[in-house]
């Protein structure tokens, strides 16, 4: 069980690496390009923001204090959504009726989701370990850190926060399964021409984005719903993404090779989420409370 665990943030820290490497390469991020205006001030908060979500990310590969640096990504990634993402879409622009807009809020959403699961897996492995305070990168008092569920004064807030991960992470998935039907043929334009019934498979892909969000917020079967959830997403790594960044890297500002750094770390989150609706050997934890 800890080695999945494992496995599964080290796909979340790869693809959070390389796309804070690639964005440093274009100079720009997906979260805030559609916010400030490009000058000199941009292209400094884009090198310190990207620079720092690199750390990040090694941080989280070599478990260099993995559960309070997780901690702090949910923190700042809930500052973007609620105190920049959400107001400028709502208040500074006239485009919050359009499904498509909302693609910045929702990738917010899902980091600030995904590095509560990843907080919350620490408490997991702990807890399916038999471990106690400094197991699985905490730390311990006398290392001079945090023992289990032990944050810092200044992050409890998202501590306590830790359980409501796959909602936020939901928020993504729920909204970007409606895109399968507001946009249509945008979607179906991306599965692979060998593949038959492009418009069904959209419909069908959709379906079960919203159902997999709805399932996790409400926690219904993580188990299942998780794991499924990753099959899916690595199997448009395999036959999706990948082909598509193989032969156009570098187009649009590299996207699809970006829309495979991204997909990396949800088939890992998604396994958290799965994981996280197992109990531990002796216990009955509830489903999805990680923290529980």
């Amino acid at each position: 069980m800890s080695t999945v665990i494992r496995w599964s943030r080290t796909a979340y820290s790869l693809g959070i690496i390389a796309v804070a490497i690639q964005q440093l390469i274009y100079g720009d991020s997906d979260f805030f390009s559609n916010v400030f205006s490009k000058g000199a001030g941009y292209h400094l908060l884009i090198y310190t923001w990207n620079v720092l979500f690199a750390l990040s990310g090694v941080a989280l590969l070599f478990n260099i204090r993995g559960y309070i640096v997780s901690l702090v990504s949910a923190g700042v990634f809930l500052f973007i959504l609620f105190l920049v993402q959400l107001p400028h879409l709502l208040f500074f622009t006239d485009k919050a009726h359009v499904l498509f807009e909302w693609a910045p809020v929702n990738e917010a959403s899902s980091f600030a989701g995904a590095s509560l699961i990843v907080a919350g897996s620490y408490i997991s492995e702990a807890r399916f370990s038999g471990g106690g305070p400094g197991v699985a990168g905490f730390g311990s008092a006398g290392a001079g850190g945090p023992g289990v569920g032990g944050a810092p004064p200044a992050l409890r807030w998202v501590e306590k926060l830790i359980p409501w991960g796959g909602f936020f992470f939901s928020v993504m998935l729920v909204l970007y399964g409606l895109d399968h039907f507001f946009y249509t043929s945008f979607v179906a334009a991306m599965v692979p021409g060998w593949m038959p019934a492009a418009n069904f498979l959209t419909y069908l892909t959709g379906t079960a984005l919203i159902a997999a969000g709805i399932a996790i917020t409400f926690k219904i079967q993580l188990k299942w719903v998780g794991g499924l959830l990753a099959l899916m997403f690595f199997i448009w790594f395999l036959f999706l993404h990948l082909p598509r960044a193989w032969h156009d890297p570098v187009g649009e500002g590299g996207l699809e090779l970006r829309r495979v750094f991204i997909i990396v770390p949800w088939v890992g989150i998604a396994l958290l989420l799965a994981l996280s609706g197992k109990s531990a050997p002796g216990r009955r934890v509830p489903q999805g409370s990680v923290a529980a």
